[in-house]
């Protein structure tokens, strides 16, 4: 007995996203092969599955190989596109499963339940500052009172007022019990005597349950009630580091799961003199579990008393210092502090600075030929004005022609006072030649009482003369046929980037475990770890050792692959003209290959992922090579009953991004990638849990901080890439606006938070403006340096003490590739991508490399056991490495300062490397030899170099 439904996701008219549904109603699993049915529309793609045939009505459709079999009282579901005549319903009929007969009941089309909701709305407020801490009291309404629990979660926005040093940032979740309709959210205002303008602030909703957003944000208005003294002669006392005017606090939760939060509490000096010795005490409604850039006390009654470390006992004026921390707290709690007081006194507030102009942005439209008349852009402004606003908008050709495909238009776009949002209606053409779809631009020009934040709105005109659906991205771009490897061209930047890029593989390969290849480059490397699984069957050999130690550890190995994966498909031209593509591809391959091993399957998908190999505290009490260790290396897996989904969803996006960039050259293998991500991500997203609650043993040294949504999201977005499926693509976005939410911008891409990696692929992947803002504040803040970021004298983007150069090379990558294929206003981001370079390779105060064997002044101890080639007897040892591990990047400055750095061997803060560290350093190094050239060693010239082998050099 079976049961088959037609679900419908969504249907826009000319088309629709829909799950055909098999149950298994009986008590015994349900093999199947092929499932007959009528249908009066055309699907376009399908996915867990593979369409046979399609005769008129009828298709014939097969599973996937692994969903054949169907476990008692389970389901499968089968999804697709399809495209119809607008208006008509989507339905199934005759269904069959050849052998098993037809379903069970009748099959009516249903659509996924859309329950009445109350509308949720949050009302603007105005209110006098006053001298001393008020409150901005915002009211929540339900619309009509419910049966179930209603909430919503809250965050504040700056707008001119500043967190901190005009009102506390506060964030939370909003419930209405059953029954009631009004909810008060107090957000602390920080009084002051200062004369001033009025501020304004917004708090925005998110996030709702059993209830929908009809009204998400609100504007808080400060109105300014101090007047100004009397003129006096006396000078006004000076003001000292003690003084009320000495500190503003921003406190930000980066993360909140109910029972615990992380968040970045940032300490800003506005005084004039130094503070030296800080010490910050307030009171919490929550308890400190972990801390990290600082120390601390905690009383019973929640009083804490925080003090720096070593290297931030210091703030100087202007600057701040950032620390993190880990909270516990009951349920629905906001877990903002109050109370602040710096060096013993409360903390005043600094000269606010003056209120900008509002900015204007222009959205992108699509249009339709025939079925659209027009295309719409929305000009938005940032915030209503008490002046009218106007800009000038004109038209400008791309691939589309005035008077052939649009209708050119000019024209001035006003906004009266209090208007936000208006729109420019450009006139499409329609014609019967089926061709691509075009673009033009509408640009934005001469505003007056505002200033240009986006001038620029692409118009996409989509062909309706095709009998193919638009595909979206090209899963398989058309490769350069037979590229000739070269060594490339002179660099016009200041280093060779070329050099550093191919030095780069050099450390991967040293990294290798399990049996070696005969084209090892690597004198000082062998055969090891050659019984990985044996103690659970499995074979685990291969892969990537970690870091200087010798565990395996799959979440960021996988990160690392993605990271490879990414700069390949962004900057293939480059690794070619540099002759690196093959070693580029052999890198990823080593790392999927090991993945592909680690992934068991049955007949419903995925079993099992094997995700450690290695006991970590086992592991880091041995010094010495891995060829030479005989310590237990116990392998950990994630499973349905023990569920890792940000580890499985990793694992998914670098099998998936590895199949785009092997599908030119091996279509074979990138499939065999492709089907595994899917499977991967499938169980990801089914069982859902945290890997470092499922593998206890990797929380000392990689737990999932972020949780699992970043990682789901990231997946999705993919196998959106690699496969064009618009599912993914939903998934990704719905899991982004709805668990992320936002960035926090004194944060960055790593191996634990993958979120500015989503959101700039969605930025490239839709064109919508909002990812772009958050990608663009988000950056920013780095280019700028402030909510969190620091910048030494040297120009180098700095935020937390362990391993600040990879954060800086992530960034870098990241900033490269917007700038390269979304936006990059006034060239600030691709400027951040190569100062950022050049400093780690040596453009710096030090005058010193931070990647080992790159330059004349390099790293000669980096904390690795391989490298160092002696055991802990002289793990102290004043002399270098036995072996040069080139190519890999240390960690840098322990603290905003360019000389903050040690080259010790026990030093893993400063000195430590690993396969993350080089990750997205490697594809920000191909981004500059794109845009700089560069020439790498010939075999003979890296032959040549102590510990380096090259098969057949001469």
């Amino acid at each position: 007995m079976y049961t088959v439904d037609l679900i419908i996701a969504n249907d826009w008219g000319t088309g629709f996203t829909a799950n055909l549904v098999i149950t298994n109603l009986s008590n015994d699993p349900l093999e199947w092969s092929q499932l007959e049915f009528d249908a009066p529309f055309t699907i376009t793609n399908l996915w867990n599955g593979e369409i046979l045939s399609s005769e008129g009505d009828r298709y014939v459709v097969t599973n996937a190989d692994w969903n054949g079999t169907i476990a008692a009282g389970t389901s499968i579901s089968l999804g697709f596109n399809g495209r119809k005549t607008s208006g008509a319903p989507v339905e199934v009929t005759n269904l069959n499963l050849v052998g098993l007969g037809a379903p069970t009941g009748s099959v009516p089309p249903t659509s996924e339940p859309e329950p009445e909701f109350p509308k949720i709305t949050i009302a603007d407020i105005s209110l006098m500052e006053g001298d001393s801490a008020t409150s901005a009291d915002f009211q929540v309404r339900l619309s009509a009172s419910s049966d179930d629990a209603v909430t919503v979660r809250y965050r504040t926005e700056d707008g001119s007022a500043i967190a901190g040093e005009d009102y506390t940032a506060t964030s939370g979740t909003v419930t209405f019990a059953p029954g009631e309709t009004e909810k008060t959210i107090s957000v602390p205002v920080i009084g002051d005597s200062q004369v001033e303008a009025d501020e304004t602030f917004k708090i925005r909703l998110s996030n709702p349950s059993n209830g929908d957003l009809e009204v998400s944000t609100a504007t808080a208005t400060l109105e300014n009630d101090d007047v100004a003294p009397p003129p006096s002669s006396n000078p006004p006392p000076a003001t000292s580091p003690a003084s009320d005017s000495a500190g503003a606090i921003s406190f930000e939760v980066t993360d909140d799961w109910g029972s615990g939060f992380t968040a970045n509490v940032t300490i800003r000096n506005t005084g004039n003199e130094p503070i030296d010795s800080w010490t910050l005490g307030f009171d919490a409604p929550f308890t400190i579990q972990q801390i990290w850039n600082a120390s601390f006390t905690q009383s019973t009654n929640g009083a804490v008393d925080v003090a720096p470390v070593d290297w931030n006992q210091t703030i100087p004026p202007g600057a701040t210092v950032t620390f993190g921390l880990v909270g516990a707290k009951a349920p629905n709690v906001d877990p903002t502090p109050i109370n602040y007081e710096l060096n013993g006194a409360v903390i005043g507030d600094p000269t606010p600075a003056p209120t900008p102009l509002p900015t204007l942005t222009i959205s992108n439209a699509t249009a339709t030929e025939g079925a659209d008349d027009a295309a719409e852009f929305r000009v938005t402004l940032s915030e209503a004005s008490d002046e009218a606003v106007t800009v000038n908008y004109t038209t400008e050709n791309g691939s589309a022609i005035a008077g052939e495909d649009y209708t050119a238009t000019s024209g001035t776009v006003t906004f009266a006072p209090g208007e936000t949002e208006k729109t420019i209606q450009i006139a499409i053409a329609d014609d019967t030649q089926a061709e691509a779809s075009e673009t033009f631009t509408v640009e934005l020009t001469n505003p007056v009482g505002a200033t240009l934040e986006d001038a620029q709105g692409t118009g996409t005109i989509l062909d309706n003369d095709s009998d193919s659906p638009d595909p979206g991205p090209n899963p398989n771009p058309d490769p350069n046929p037979n590229p000739d490897p070269g060594d490339g061209s002179p660099s016009t930047g200041e280093f060779n980037y070329a050099e550093a890029l191919q030095k780069s593989f050099l450390f991967y390969e040293a990294q290798r475990s399990g049996p070696l290849p005969d084209d090892n480059r690597i004198e000082w490397r062998g055969d090891s770890a050659l019984n990985d699984g044996a103690d659970v069957g499995q074979d685990l050999t291969g892969g990537y050792y970690d870091a200087g130690d010798h565990v395996k550890f799959g979440l960021p190995m996988a990160y690392s692959m993605t990271m490879l994966s990414w700069g390949v498909d962004e900057y293939r031209d480059a690794y070619s003209q540099i002759g690196q593509l093959d070693e580029a591809l052999d890198a990823i391959r080593w790392g999927t290959d090991y993945l592909l091993q680690a992934h068991v399957t049955d007949a419903n998908g995925t079993r099992e992922f094997w995700g450690q190999v290695g006991d970590g505290n086992l592991d880091h009490s041995y010094w010495g090579a891995p060829e030479d260790m005989t310590m237990a290396r116990p392998a950990f897996k994630i499973d349905r009953q023990n569920p890792g989904s940000d580890l499985a969803a990793e694992a998914a996006a670098a099998l998936a991004a590895a199949s785009i960039i092997f599908r030119p050259t091996d279509a074979v293998y990138a499939d065999t990638l492709l089907t595994n991500a899917r499977q991967l991500y499938e169980f990801a997203d089914t069982y859902r849990g945290k890997y470092s609650d499922a593998i206890p043993n990797a929380q000392s040294f990689y737990n999932s901080w972020s949780g699992y949504n970043d990682e789901l999201a990231w997946g999705a977005a993919w196998l959106y890439e690699a496969t064009g499926e618009r599912a993914y693509l939903q998934q990704a976005e719905s899991i982004y606006q709805n668990q992320i939410g936002s960035l926090n911008q004194g944060w960055t891409l790593n191996w634990d938070d993958k979120s500015y990696g989503v959101a700039v692929l969605l930025a490239q992947q839709t064109g919508d403006q909002r990812y772009q803002q958050d990608v663009e504040g988000w950056l920013d803040a780095w280019v700028e340096g402030r909510n969190g970021v620091q910048i030494t004298d040297g120009g180098l983007r700095w935020i937390s003490q362990w391993g600040s150069s990879r954060y800086a090379a992530n960034t870098a990558f990241v900033a490269g590739v917007y700038a390269d294929t979304v936006r990059d206003p006034g060239g600030d981001y691709s400027a951040l991508a190569e100062t950022t370079v050049d400093y780690l390779l040596g453009d710096n105060p030090r005058n010193a490399s931070y990647v080992v064997g790159f330059g004349d002044n390099y790293p000669l101890q980096p904390h690795h056991r391989g490298a160092h080639g002696g055991t802990s007897s002289t793990l102290n040892s004043p002399a270098p490495n036995d072996n040069i591990l080139f190519g890999a990047l240390v960690g840098g400055p322990s603290e905003p300062n360019d000389f903050a750095y040690e080259d010790e061997r026990n030093n893993y803060i400063t000195n430590e490397v690993a396969l993350d560290y080089n990750a997205g350093f490697t594809g920000v190094l191909a981004r500059m030899v794109d845009a700089f050239g560069g020439t790498a060693l010939s075999p003979a010239e890296l032959d040549a170099l102590p510990g380096i082998t090259v098969p057949d050099a001469f």
